[in-house]
């Protein structure tokens, strides 16, 4: 849920630069992924970077790397944070390295009794998420 909310959010900003960009050549974004390009991690940013392309009439192209091509997840969010690789998605353990607010600790997780993996425990909360 929280992976297709990030990727609403990027088509959203995207739509947004695309609007004032006007008819200038193509701006493109480059996306960082340690996804296998055959997971269906990367088949959801392939189809995020077509939904794009399609909803800003081609003013906006987001090229994906996959398999850490651009470097390792820390890498890629200090390079981002550097201007250097535009987006990317990441663990949330590699960007609580960075930015410490995002760690598990920021998430609320409550124990299910409909969900068998669950208990009251953290490791069990944890566990039920997975």
């Amino acid at each position: 849920m929280i992976h297709a909310l990030n990727l609403r959010l990027a088509a959203i900003t995207l739509a947004a630069v695309a609007t004032t960009v006007g008819a200038q050549s193509p701006v493109e974004f480059k996306f960082a992924s340690s996804a296998p390009p055959t997971s269906p991690w990367a088949k959801q940013i392939d189809r995020m970077a077509v939904q794009v392309a399609e909803e800003t009439q081609g003013k906006v192209k987001i090229t994906p790397f996959y398999g850490s091509q651009l470097g390792s997840e820390n890498d890629a969010i200090s390079q981002i944070s550097r201007g250097r690789i535009d987006m990317g998605s990441f663990t949330a353990n590699s960007v609580a390295l960075q930015v410490p607010e995002v760690g598990p600790s920021s998430f609320r997780v409550e124990a299910n009794s409909q969900n068998p993996w669950s208990s009251s425990s953290p490791v069990g909360m944890w566990a039920g998420c997975l």
